[in-house]
């Protein structure tokens, strides 16, 4: 009567272990559903059209930012005294030197300090318009002068997974530039709920989005900004996953294994 009942309870008990470990396998799978990009289906979070004129705004300037502003005319003297006694075409053969001559940084006081003009607001302005402020200021003294203001030192990080900072490289870098950048994100990452940070108008916001969706092409998350942070975080409650049916049933069979293993040794006494 022992010997039976041992047996039925370690039966229940192995067919509770492979019940069990079926289900948390199941529930820990992860389906092309949770990693596949640009997707339009139930469960995706979907984004409103915005505006193409909104969508495809220019960054503007916060304090902190650098920017390389280069002048030139066909007077090289008179623009000598503006870029600190530099001739640029003294530099022709080292651009990176020449670069750190001309880069201005924004100030707390949201503007650059300018030689000659002293300080010049430009928070809240465009590169594009940072250029025309300038050349109108230098046009009385200067005719044909040229202005080229690049933002410079730019980046995003990511933290969660794939930390790292990571300079960008064009003018207009999309979310998935951004991610190609830092080598995509790994398995178990959950791309539904990924959060930026975000500074506007001087003020860091936090925001959620799906990255999966094929409708964040045409959402305010498509474009990433200077400064931003992608925040990356697991899937909620993982402990585990498998990705494929292959490691589903290698698991299957290790517990199997397990399974017969305590048996044998609860029968056997070994």
């Amino acid at each position: 009567m022992t010997k039976r009942f041992r047996f039925i309870e370690l039966d229940t008990l192995l067919k509770t272990l492979i019940y069990l470990f079926i289900a948390t396998s199941v529930c820990s799978c992860v389906t092309p559903w949770k990693t596949n990009y640009l997707q339009k289906r139930p469960g995706v979070n979907t984004y409103t059209e915005m505006d193409s004129v909104e969508l495809f705004a220019e960054y503007r300037l916060q304090p902190s930012d650098q920017l390389s502003i280069i002048l030139s005319s066909t007077n090289k003297e008179a623009v000598t005294p503006y870029t600190n006694g530099v001739n640029m075409a003294q530099f022709g053969m080292m651009p990176n030197f020449a670069s750190d001559l001309y880069t201005y940084t924004i100030y707390g006081d949201s503007c650059i300090d300018f030689p000659h003009l002293g300080s010049i607001k430009v928070v809240g302005l465009t590169t594009r318009e940072t250029q025309d402020l300038l050349k109108e200021k230098l046009s009385s003294s200067i005719p044909d002068i040229e202005v080229t203001v690049k933002l410079v030192g730019a980046y995003f990080a990511i933290i969660g997974h794939s930390n790292g900072i990571f300079p960008i490289s064009e003018k207009r870098m999309n979310i998935f530039q951004a991610l190609s950048v830092a080598g995509d994100l790994p398995i178990l990452a959950s791309r539904k709920h990924i959060r930026i940070l975000r500074r506007i108008d001087g003020k860091t916001t936090v925001r959620e989005f799906d990255v999966r969706s094929k409708d964040i092409i045409n959402s305010e998350f498509y474009y990433i900004q200077p400064n931003d942070i992608i925040y990356v975080p697991s899937f909620s409650g993982q402990f585990f996953a498998v990705s494929s049916f292959t490691e589903v049933l290698s698991a299957i069979t290790s517990t199997l294994s397990f399974g017969f293993l305590l048996y044998t040794y609860s029968t056997k006494g070994f």
